[in-house]
C-alpha cells in the first residue's frame, strides 16, 4: 500500500473518492485522508468544519452530542474496505460516547468483526486530535445494496482490498490476505509470517502479497501488446484461444492472464506444464482457471494512473506444509 512521506495512503478522498466511491456532499463530505486501507480494517481522518450551521438562526447552535457530520463520515469511511460494493448502515449494537466534544480532526479506526453474505459488522473507535477517546462503536452493521463500477480505472490503494474480497467470494471461505506484510523480516530481507504461506509479486512500483493457510501464489503482469508469445506459454497457448472465444477479450489480455497463471503454478511448486482449464467466467471481468485441485482467480485491472492494464493471478490450492515459505 503506497504511502506519502507523511505516512498517509496515497489517495485524496475529496478529489478521488467523492463522486465515485462515495456519494456524500456538502456538510457530510468530511474524509480528508487515510492512514491504512485493508479489506477488513482501515484508519481514516475526518475533518472539522466550524462553518456549518445545523439549525435555524433563532435556535441554539450547540450540538449536545458533538459534530453530526463527522458521525456520517465515520460510517462512510468504511467504504474503502469494500470498494466494489455500496454499503449502507442498518443497525448498531452499542454507541458509547466518552468525550463528544473532543477537538477534531478525528481519527477513525475500524475493524471488521464478521461478514455474512451481504451483511457486514464493524467495531470502531474515534479519537480526538490530542489522542483522547471520543467514542466507541460496537457492532455497526452495514448491508451491501449495489455494486460499484470503476469504469474509468481503479485507484491503486483500493486494489488490495478489492482483490482480497473477490478472491474470497469466488473461491470460497479461505484465508487469503492481500496487504503489506508487517511482521518482521528474515535475514535475507523477506518478511516472516509464522504458520502461513506467503507469495509476493511485483510489477513496477506495485507489490502484491498473498497470505493464507492454504497453498497460495500470486502474480502481476502488465498487459503489453505482443509481449506474450506462443513459445513463452508452451502447452498452455491453446487456452488463450479458449479465453478469447468465451470472453470476447483481445489476445494480449488473454495471453497475459495465462502467463500469470503459469507463474502462479511455478510459485506454488507445481509442474509448469500442469494442464490449465477455463472453469468459469465471473462478473467484473474475473475468470477462474483450474489446475488439478488448484484454482487460479484471474483479473485484468484498468488503473486510473496508468495507461497499461494489469493482469492479476491468485492461486489457491490444498494445504501443503512443505510449501510454507515465501514465494
Amino acid at each position: 500500500m503506497a504511502l506519502t512521506p507523511g505516512g498517509k495512503v496515497a489517495i485524496a478522498p475529496e478529489r478521488e473518492l467523492y463522486g465515485s466511491l462515495l456519494f456524500q456532499k456538502g456538510r457530510f463530505k468530511r474524509l480528508r485522508a487515510y492512514r491504512q486501507i485493508e479489506a477488513t480494517q482501515c484508519i481514516g481522518e475526518i475533518a472539522t468544519d466550524d462553518s456549518i450551521s445545523w439549525f435555524g438562526r433563532y435556535l441554539s447552535p450547540t450540538l449536545m452530542l458533538g459534530d453530526a457530520g463527522s458521525r456520517d463520515a465515520t460510517i462512510h469511511a468504511l467504504q474503502v474496505c469494500t470498494p466494489h460494493a455500496q454499503l449502507l448502515p442498518v443497525g448498531i449494537e452499542k454507541l458509547n460516547f466518552v468525550d463528544v466534544h473532543a477537538q477534531g480532526p478525528w481519527i477513525v479506526s475500524a475493524k471488521e468483526r464478521w461478514r455474512k453474505g451481504d451483511l457486514f459488522c464493524y467495531d470502531l473507535t474515534v479519537m480526538g486530535q490530542e489522542g483522547q477517546l471520543r467514542e466507541k462503536w460496537e457492532g455497526l452493521r452495514l448491508r451491501k445494496v449495489s455494486a460499484i463500477r470503476w469504469e474509468n480505472g481503479w485507484l491503486e490503494p483500493l486494489l488490495a482490498p478489492y482483490i482480497e474480497r473477490r478472491v474470497q467470494e469466488l473461491i470460497g471461505d479461505i484465508s487469503v490476505s492481500l496487504q503489506a506484510i508487517k511482521r518482521g523480516h528474515r535475514p535475507d530481507g523477506k518478511p516472516e509470517v509464522p504458520d502461513m504461506n506467503v507469495s509476493v509479486a511485483k510489477a513496477g512500483d506495485l507489490t502484491l502479497s498473498v497470505t493464507g493457510a492454504m497453498n497460495v501464489a500470486c502474480d502481476l503482469e502488465p498487459v503489453v501488446a505482443a509481449q506474450v508469445s506462443r513459445d513463452l506459454l508452451g502447452n498452455h497457448w491453446e487456452l488463450v484461444d479458449v479465453i478469447c472465444q468465451e470472453t470476447g477479450e483481445d489476445r494480449d489480455r488473454a495471453a497475459t492472464r495465462v502467463w500469470t497463471a503459469r507463474e502462479c503454478l511455478k510459485k506454488a511448486g507445481a509442474l509448469l506444464d500442469t494442464p490449465l482449464t477455463l472453469k468459469s467466467i465471473e462478473e467484473e471481468d474475473w475468470i477462474l482457471l483450474g489446475a488439478g485441485e488448484m484454482t487460479i482467480a484471474s483479473w485484468v485491472a484498468l488503473l486510473k494512473r496508468s495507461e497499461v492494464p494489469l493482469a492479476v493471478g491468485v492461486l489457491v490450492g490444498p494445504h501443503n506444509k512443505t510449501r510454507e515459505k515465501i514465494r
